[in-house]
Formats: structure tokens, sequence, C-alpha cells
């Protein structure tokens, strides 16, 4: 009776898919426009859930679609960051009676080290988080949202059973009010990390990493990730104010690698201090600056040609949703706008292959073409 029974379940059951085993992935750089409309898309796409977070507020018919989504009856929480609170669109939703989180609303802790208190405002204190998970299924994210400022964003769409547990730890925590200006006792971030999981894989040969700061530590991974370059480091910011990293790339540049810095219209707009560190230790760096737009995305890239860098390392893309701000609250002393009182993501492709490399590829001609447009600085 048991063997007749297990045939009988052998026979019973389908076949797996494949598929369900791997993260899906897609990415694309999209100027502003197109890049609101996929989030507008997602959140009309939804059917029983949507949970959102927005650095800005401005785009009347993103703030539209939220709104309709819970008129009809879905779940809906919005994480925003505080400052977004005064735009006509987000008093809408208040009265609509959307669930709404206002987030990064400052900080001020005594600082034992110079025996005195400091303090950011809610402008120095960010929630750049860009996503709109659709149902539990699927999380479309971008380097920004919720407003119409020119400028290329990079855009992705994911999905995979871990991926979205992990993401939707992360907006559980931002939307129950635990996010970067959250500290413990001893001035630390408050937040938990989502998971030990470091890598998600993929169909491809392109494997995916997500990582969430401040408790992550985003910017640091971007510097270990300069100083594990074998050949070239390319980085495009619309600031940088991060002088760990300005060091870094002055290093890679003295043993002559391919460094190359293309900065946007916000350069030093964050940190003067900083800003004079960037221009005297990468004189010799090949810096261009795009200033054609309101605003450029956080791309670095890591060895983009696995052929010619002869150590078989892998190509790395790095996705960040801020720009590349300090990793210490204090510069000299002074309190500076700082990546541990910003929530937001990191995203990494990284492919060893010479081959399957769409993901990768598209990411260095895109960075090829606006350095090329970008003017010496």
């Amino acid at each position: 009776m048991m063997r007749a029974f297990l045939a009988f379940a052998v026979v019973g059951c389908a076949a797996p898919d494949p598929t369900e085993l791997f993260n899906g992935l897609s990415a694309e750089v999209l100027p502003a426009t197109e890049a609101e409309a996929l989030f507008v898309e997602a959140v009309e796409s939804a059917t029983s859930s949507l949970h959102i977070a927005l650095p800005d507020a401005e785009d009347e018919a993103l703030l539209q679609a939220i709104g309709a989504a819970f008129d009809n009856g879905l779940e809906v929480e919005l994480t925003l960051d505080i400052d977004e609170q005064d735009d006509p669109g987000v008093a809408q939703l208040f009265d609509l009676g959307v669930p709404i989180t206002l987030a990064s609303d400052g900080l001020e802790y005594f600082e034992f080290a110079l025996n005195e208190v400091v303090s950011w405002s809610s402008e120095e204190t960010v929630m750049s988080h860009a996503y709109v998970v659709v149902d539990r299924q699927r999380i479309v994210t971008a380097t920004t949202a919720g407003h119409t400022r020119s400028g290329d964003r990079v855009v992705f769409s994911m999905h995979g059973e871990e991926l979205l547990e992990d993401w939707l730890i992360e907006h559980n925590q931002v939307f129950g009010g635990v996010d970067a200006t959250a500290v413990t006792a001893f001035s630390s971030p408050a937040k938990s990390i989502a998971d030990f999981r470091w890598r998600y894989g993929t169909a491809t040969a392109t494997d995916l990493e997500v990582w969430f700061g401040p408790q992550e530590r985003i910017t640091k991974r971007v510097i270990d990730a300069v100083y594990s370059a074998r050949s070239s480091v390319w980085v495009m910011s619309d600031d940088l104010a991060n002088e760990g990293l300005i060091a870094a790339l002055r290093t890679k540049n003295r043993w002559d690698f391919d460094v190359r810095v293309l900065t946007g219209p916000g350069l030093g707009s964050t940190s003067t201090a900083v800003l004079r560190e960037f221009d005297a230790q990468l004189i010799n760096v090949d810096r261009r600056e795009w200033l054609d737009v309101d605003q450029i995305p956080t791309v670095v890239i890591i060895d983009p040609d696995v052929e010619n860098n002869g150590f078989g390392t892998a190509s790395m893309v790095l996705v960040l949703s801020h720009e590349l701000y300090s990793a210490a609250r204090l510069f000299r002393g002074n309190e500076i706008v700082t990546d541990q009182l910003i929530d937001g993501a990191l995203v990494v492709l990284s492919n060893r292959s010479q081959e399957d490399r769409a993901e990768i590829e598209q990411f260095v001609t895109f960075f090829e073409s606006r350095f090329e447009q970008g003017v010496p600085r």
C-alpha cells in the first residue's frame, strides 16, 4: 500500500517552475518623466496592497494614483520625508485617510567626544528611499522618485520571495517610525539589519545584492569596492562629499588606475569644506561636470571590462538612492550631511562573465555617454 501511494504521489505532483528558484531583475536608465510613469503604472497595477516610500511628493499624477488605490479599498502604507508634508498633494492624501508616516524629522543628541549637544535639521536628515512594493510580489525602486526634476534615473524592477521579505522588513521599520534619525543611547542607528543574506541569485550571470542604510553602512561598501578594484573606477554622483571615498579615489589614481569622476549641479551644496578636499586631493583625476540637468544619479562602476583587467575579477555596478555623502557625522568638528542620517538603499550588480552582461553593459554605455558630455572641472 505504501509503495502504491508513493507512486501516485510522484505522478500527481507538478514539476516545479525553475524560474521560481531565482530572483527576477530588470534595470533601466530612463529620463525622469519615463521613470515617474513607471511608478504610476506600478501603483495602478496593484490589486491588493501597496507599500511605498518617496523622497519627494511633487508629482501630482503619482500622488493621485496612490489616493485612487486607497479609495478603491487597497491596503496602502506610504512613507514620506517630513519636509514634503506641506505639498498640496500630500494634504489631499491625509484628507482621504491614507496611512502616512513622515520620516527624518531631524536629530539632536549629546556628543561625548565634544562634550556638547549637536543637532541636524530635517533638511539634513533625508528619507531617500524611492520604491513601490506591489501586492507583496514585485518591487519597483529607483534612484529617486516623486518629482519631475530633469535628469536620468536608474529604475529596477525585482521579484523573489527572499528579496521581498527583506525589503518589507526595511519598509516596516521606516513606516513604523524607526528611521535613520532613531538612535540608541550610544547615538548609533536604531534600525536593524534586514537579514544576513548578502546575495540574491538571478537567472543570469549577474548577481544581485541589496543593502539598506544607514544600518548596513552602504557608503562604506562603496569605498570598499573602490579599494577592491583591479583596473578601473568610474564614479557618477550629483555631489561627492565623502572624504574617505576621496582618499580611495586618490589612492587608485596614484597607482595609475583608470579613475573617472562625473559630478552634477549639486557638487559642493552640502559641505564647502569637503568640496575643497575634493578639488585638492583629486587634482590629477579625470573629473568632469554634467550641468545640463537638475540632478544626476549615483552610479559607481568597478572594473567594467573584465576581459582586459587580467585578473578574472568581477565587474560591479553600485547604484545608490542618495549622493555619496560622508560616513561620519562630523567633519573636523562640524555637522555635515552624512549617510548615517539617511534612509536609503544600495543595489549592487556583479558579473564575472565575459558574456551574458546586458545589465552591466547598459551602465557602462550610460556612463561613457554622460562622461563624454561632461565638461572638465
